[in-house]
């Protein structure tokens, strides 16, 4: 979790991999209960949609498919779980990932930000 936002770095800072992975590091000191919560709850947010997803669509899908052959009925299911984790979970993580890191770009120190972050870009918040 301390060096989740590595990457950002890279991309938003234009950061060596060293740097990236320092201001990752300096970024999420003093967030990692917060961050073990988000991770935890995304967890359980994903469980559950892919737990919905099993029950509405891939439940009556895999009992038709049934019927016609135990092996469609196999595909179907690996089918719609890769289907939940393509279009909801990969997307929702790292939108959810993207705001945090907007988040705590904003509140964290200069040194972190390259000098451009300020204290008033998250006095709405």
């Amino acid at each position: 979790m301390k060096y989740q936002f590595f990457g950002y770095f890279i991309v938003d800072r234009g950061s060596g991999p060293i740097e990236a992975l320092k201001q990752s590091s300096r970024m999420t000191r003093g967030n990692m209960k917060n961050l073990l919560i988000f991770w935890i709850e995304m967890g359980l947010v994903i469980g559950f949609i892919s737990a919905i997803a099993s029950i509405v669509i891939e439940l009556p899908v895999t009992m038709l498919l049934a019927i016609v052959s135990e092996d469609f009925a196999a595909i179907s299911g690996d089918f719609v779980s890769s289907t939940v984790s393509l279009f909801v979970a990969v997307p929702l993580t790292k939108l959810a990932t993207a705001d945090i890191y907007r988040r705590l770009e904003w509140r964290a120190p200069a040194s972190v930000g390259g000098g451009e972050a300020t204290g008033d870009a998250g006095a709405g918040e």
